[in-house]
């Protein structure tokens, strides 16, 4: 054997046994890397607790008053005189219009004038009559007396989300016209059924399905008018 080829062979050998060492510390560290504890790898405790699962409500109604009377005519007839106008603070008792009974004239002269009183101390909100008006005992609403001092949301709540909420729920209540203002409120109403809308003479289920609720808000302020956007949370 040649020098050229015995060095050729020491070369040979130097080079596998290089490869073997290499290999050697490769298998070491991949057997011992599952065994390495790592900061992610840690369980995460915490500690169970009972509680209460909160569904969170949202929904946008108006203002009205709690008190508010449709006053309808007490007989048939023809109204004399109207004696009050929208915006007056009305009390208890006090006249609100004349009524002459009768249809005809030979039935009018039978009876005396019927006075019209207002219900509740209050507000006129609205007034539908005007004198020489033919009225119907019962039938029609022609004047309305609200006491605004007390002040509710009324809210149309869908099918799915009415069950999500109880009578007796406190809600913080916002108005759009009062902003950065909260006013605590209670449900005190749901409705049993649907809403319904008038079709004529007969009513008839709303057919979007919703149901009437009322939250009471327990201070209200003179500044709340009816009619304005109101949400409760």
């Amino acid at each position: 054997m040649t020098r050229r080829t015995k060095a050729g062979l020491m070369l040979a050998l130097l080079a596998l046994l290089a490869g073997a060492v290499t290999f050697a510390r490769s298998e070491k560290a991949m057997a011992w890397r599952p065994w390495k504890k790592s900061k992610a790898a840690e369980p995460r405790t915490a500690k169970v607790e009972k509680g209460d699962i909160e569904i969170h409500f949202k929904e946008v109604g108006e203002l009205a008053p709690k008190l508010d009377i449709q006053v309808r005519p007490p007989v048939d007839g023809q109204v004399k005189s109207v004696l009050v106008q929208e915006g007056d603070p009305v009390k208890q008792g006090a006249p609100l219009c004349t009524i002459q009974p009768g249809k005809t004239e030979a039935e009018q002269k039978l009876y005396l004038p019927t006075t019209v009183r207002s219900p509740i101390d209050g507000v006129v909100t609205y007034l539908l009559t005007n004198d020489g008006d033919t009225v119907s005992a019962g039938k029609d609403d022609f004047i309305r007396v609200a006491d605004l001092r007390r002040m509710i949301v009324r809210l149309e709540i869908g099918e799915v989300d009415v069950l999500k909420i109880k009578a007796g729920q406190s809600a913080a209540v916002t108005v759009d016209a009062l902003p950065n203002e909260i006013f605590a409120g209670k449900i005190y109403f749901i409705s049993p059924g649907v809403v319904q809308r008038r079709d004529g003479n007969n009513w008839r289920d709303s057919t979007s399905k919703k149901f009437l609720v009322k939250v009471d808000i327990d201070k209200s302020d003179r500044r709340q008018r009816p009619g304005m956007t109101a949400r409760i949370d």
